[in-house]
């Protein structure tokens, strides 16, 4: 089991310095912004628009945001509270052993701890509740917020903030939770309309 563990974890720290190594200075703007959640504001005004459209009902579209304020404060407060503290899995950037393999986009390396990604968790929350929601009505909005959550996780590797199994991880999470809370949403505004 440890040799097993072992070989995943080369293959974690080489494919991070690969995809890092893939990066150039003309698109590091690009990824930060990207990796920055008040970049996405306008694709979450627009989760809302379309929520209104859809369900035309003030207390249904209230109760989406609200499941999806205290969905990604869960995935947030389990990440910094219980998993990361827990795990002590250092985040490449704090690793010694990384220094010189892999580009510092950023001065700021952030907490010290990174299993999981909580950018990744919350964007596949996000997306997962988003689809189970609006996909009946607006399939094309699927793939735009597939596409946010991909290109926020992959952003955290791109900036060596988390390897590639951080962000797996906390994707894999977030749509857990976030099909649980959709399905929670469901079946509270199934009740209303009988």
């Amino acid at each position: 089991m440890q040799r097993a563990m072992n070989v995943i974890g080369q293959i974690d720290r080489e494919l991070l310095v690969f995809c890092n190594n893939l990066g150039s200075p003309q698109w590091d703007g690009l990824w930060v912004l990207l990796t920055d959640r008040l970049a996405w504001i306008p694709l979450y005004v627009f989760f809302i628009l379309l929520m209104v459209i859809r369900y035309r009902d003030a207390r249904v579209v209230f109760t989406a945001v609200l499941a999806v304020v205290l969905l990604i404060t869960l995935v947030d407060q389990s990440l910094t509270q219980v998993f990361k503290p827990l795990i002590k899995r250092l985040r490449p950037c704090h690793v010694p052993e990384l220094t010189g393999q892999i580009r510092m986009v950023l001065e700021s390396c952030g907490g010290l701890y990174g299993f999981f990604s909580a950018h990744a968790a919350n964007s596949a929350a996000l997306a997962t509740f988003g689809i189970g929601a609006l996909h009946r009505r607006f399939p094309w909005f699927s793939y735009m917020l597939v596409g946010y959550s991909l290109l926020h996780g992959y952003s955290r590797v791109y900036l060596a903030k988390h390897y590639p199994t951080d962000v797996l991880t906390g994707w894999l999470y977030g749509i857990l939770l976030g099909y649980g809370t959709f399905l929670l949403f469901n079946r509270l505004i199934q009740r209303w309309k009988k």
